[in-house]
């Protein structure tokens, strides 16, 4: 999903977030699969790594201007997370990403989940049902409830304070 001209998100190709300076497009792809985060510049890769930690800088020089590229997620929980590009230790550009959830009906469908939960039981403890049954229930319970979270993401593009007096 594109969420802007320089940012792209999807859960199977994960992140992309691009940067532009001094003519030189700089391009961090990271997977949240598998932790492999790669920087490119011009597309010629010049910073690789595997992180499973939700903070990683990537620090190289190019063209003798000392770059860093770094991600951070602020809330795994609310999908809040954070890419920057500092140029000889100052701030270029920054996106930050956010999960947006839309409101659900919880008055109506926690009801369905506890009613549902105590047929089960009684069902389970009379020998009506089986395991196997509870156990599916609680699965098709925790996919529906998964697919029912809808919402988009929102990305934001800040830039340095001194850009913005300028």
């Amino acid at each position: 999903m594109k969420l802007s001209e320089d940012v792209e998100i999807s859960t199977r190709k994960g992140m992309t977030f691009a940067f532009s300076h001094d003519q030189n497009r700089i391009v961090l792809k990271a997977s949240a699969l598998t932790g492999k985060e790669a920087v490119y510049i011009n597309e010629q890769l010049v910073s690789e790594a595997r992180n499973i930690k939700t903070h990683s800088v990537h620090e190289f020089t190019y063209q003798g201007i000392a770059y860093q590229v770094g991600l951070k997620v602020d809330s795994i929980l609310k999908g809040k997370m954070t890419c920057t590009l500092n140029a000889n230790g100052h701030q270029i550009t920054s996106y930050q990403l956010h999960y947006h959830k839309r409101k659900s009906n919880k008055l109506v469908e926690l009801p369905l989940i506890v009613i549902g939960g105590a047929a089960m039981g009684i069902g389970l403890s009379n020998g009506i049902i089986t395991h196997w049954m509870v156990i599916v229930f609680i699965i098709g319970t925790a996919i529906w409830a998964g697919l029912r979270v809808k919402g988009q993401w929102v990305c934001t593009e800040c830039k340095p304070d001194e850009e913005l007096q300028a």
